[in-house]
């Protein structure tokens, strides 16, 4: 290949805080006594002792560095580790490792082949790599698994082209061949990559970077890092040829003539499994001047090429932060191409922000794949794009008192309240052409419908369905039908139709305001039947066309 010809080059800047919190487990151990940039007692000739007599399956790096000597600080250039290992702390108080170095090619923080494991990282661990056309940097790197207790710091890798024409570069701020399991990510994961840096031209550009990749599987108990303290990355570059990237926590692609750059929050291979989001996750792609079918770029919150869920797949991913995506092809805040299961109480926002979003509007809040999802939304919950299911037996539930002003489809049964609690909810204008298969009203729940909306409606006793907007399909009312908007609610003049027919159960009922110029809200069943319509009090209806 071409970019094998060049060289990269890049400093590595590491400041880690290893908490004195030990890991137990049975392992060879190699010992860190002094704060020496090597021989021995230093870690890097722990890391190289490792390497010469480790074993293949488990190893610890302990840190026992006598305390009183001032704060314990290690500068030093770390070698690359071939064998699995564990970092310990059993000195007692914090350890920061500083570490610099330049590399052809690539740049990493911390490199082992296999598995890396560690209780607490806290400061800033970081990759960066420069070179004409090719460039790959880790800020933690692990062929294998990475496992952290909790993240409280700053990971981050950095790739940059410098080349007048695009190049190559990607970008990674934990990378693990197979899984990620992280406790607490308090912290902020970052990847950073960009080609034709200098360039006039975009060129063709390959540019990925990467917050955090797994090859398979995800696990995050709680996601709660935001703003600055959350998980941040960047991808920039120009280029006219879409090359997906994979993963990476907040994406932000900056552009010439068009680049194209695929922005992830969290990615996994496999499944993602998190407990609860109460921070950010922010996917931002570069805005592209024209959308072309193959061409363009993506940003994705969080993807997961198998199922999404809180740990089992009864449990939700319990959403009350944010997580958002913008780019100028498709943006996309929550996506599994699995089963996915999520409760939602923050804001899921994908923004479409090319100059055709009026046209063909492709932000997406949801967007599900092939399994069978459960999403819910409650008070507090805001939407903003569009919410399209997929295949499967799909359902949605609306909790709590809001409104829905998405699009939404590919819903096979969409339930308001849980039938135990108040819930009220409102499909607004921006829900117009909204489509579900069968939509029940629970005890104690309101459904005010001021869209368009096709599916078939079940009203249950001490329901109300009301609002200002049309229903197609068939609706059946053992509770209140109301003609209403609580927009307006000083308006005599609202009118509910159904294109369907109307079932009116006994002791149901049709409620209307009236004046007395006359005005009254209405009820229009058209291209159907009324049945039971001796139960109807009060208010005008029509059967039959128009």
């Amino acid at each position: 290949m071409f970019f094998r010809k060049e060289i990269a080059f890049g400093l590595i800047s590491i400041f880690l805080i290893l908490l004195a919190t030990p890991l137990i487990s049975p392992a060879k151990e190699y010992r860190v006594t002094n704060k020496n940039s090597s021989g021995p007692g230093s870690l890097s000739q722990a890391m190289e002792d490792l390497n010469q007599g480790g074993d293949e399956k488990e190893n610890k790096i302990i840190f026992a560095i006598p305390q009183g000597s001032g704060p314990t600080s290690l500068d030093t250039s770390l070698p690359r580790m071939k064998k699995p290992v564990i970092f310990e702390n059993a000195s007692g108080e914090d350890i920061k490792i500083n570490s610099s170095r330049i590399r052809p090619f690539y740049a990493y923080g911390i490199y082992a082949d296999k598995s890396f494991g560690i209780e607490a990282l806290s400061g800033n661990m970081s990759g960066t790599g420069i070179g004409l056309f090719y460039s790959k940097d880790y800020g933690i790197f692990a062929g294998d698994n990475i496992t952290i207790g909790t993240l409280s710091g700053n990971v981050s890798g950095t790739g940059l082209t410098l080349g007048l024409f695009g190049g190559y570069a990607s970008a990674y701020g934990l990378y693990a061949g197979n899984d990620i399991n992280i406790t607490t990510l308090s912290g902020t994961a970052r990847g950073t990559a960009g080609t034709g840096t200098i360039g006039i031209f975009g060129g063709i550009g390959f540019t990925s970077a990467y917050g955090l990749y797994s090859g398979k599987d995800i696990t995050i108990d709680k996601v709660s890092g935001t703003g600055s303290a959350g998980a941040i990355g960047f991808g920039k570059g120009g280029g006219y040829m879409y090359v997906p990237g994979h993963a990476y926590i907040l994406g932000l692609g900056v552009t010439i003539s068009g680049a194209l750059v695929s922005a992830y929050g969290l990615y996994a291979g496999k499944d993602i499994n998190i407990g609860i989001v109460s921070g950010e996750v922010k996917a931002q792609s570069a805005k592209y001047w024209l959308r072309v079918p193959f061409l363009g770029n993506n940003a994705y919150g969080i993807y997961a090429e198998g199922t999404l869920n809180g740990g089992k797949a009864d449990q939700p991913v319990f959403i009350t932060g944010k997580v958002l995506a913008a780019a100028s092809k498709e943006a996309v805040a929550v996506k599994s191409a699995g089963a996915m299961n999520i409760y939602v109480t923050g804001t899921l926002s994908g923004k479409d922000t090319s100059w055709f979003s009026g046209l063909v509007d492709n932000g997406y809040a949801i967007q599900g794949g092939a399994g069978d999802d459960m999403v819910s939304l409650d008070t507090g919950a805001t939407l903003i794009g569009q919410v399209d299911l997929g295949k499967g037996t799909n359902t949605l539930n609306l909790y709590g008192s809001n409104s829905l002003a998405s699009y939404f489809t590919h819903i096979t049964n969409l339930n308001i309240g849980d039938g135990t609690r108040g819930a009220y909810w409102r499909l607004d204008s921006g829900a117009s052409g909204s489509t579900a298969g069968h939509t029940k009203v629970n005890n104690y729940g309101i459904l005010e419908i001021n869209s368009d909306f096709t599916s078939k409606v079940d009203v249950g006793n001490n329901v109300v369905l009301t609002g200002n907007g049309t229903i197609t399909g068939d609706v059946t009312n053992s509770g209140i039908l109301m003609p209403y908007n609580t927009k307006n609610p000083t308006n005599k003049n609202n009118s509910l139709t159904i294109y369907g027919n109307y079932t009116h159960n006994p002791d149901a009922i049709f409620m209307v305001q009236a004046n007395e110029k006359g005005q009254a809200d209405r009820l229009y069943v058209t291209h159907g039947w009324v049945s039971g319509e001796e139960g109807i009090a009060t208010g005008w209806y029509r059967i039959g066309p128009g």
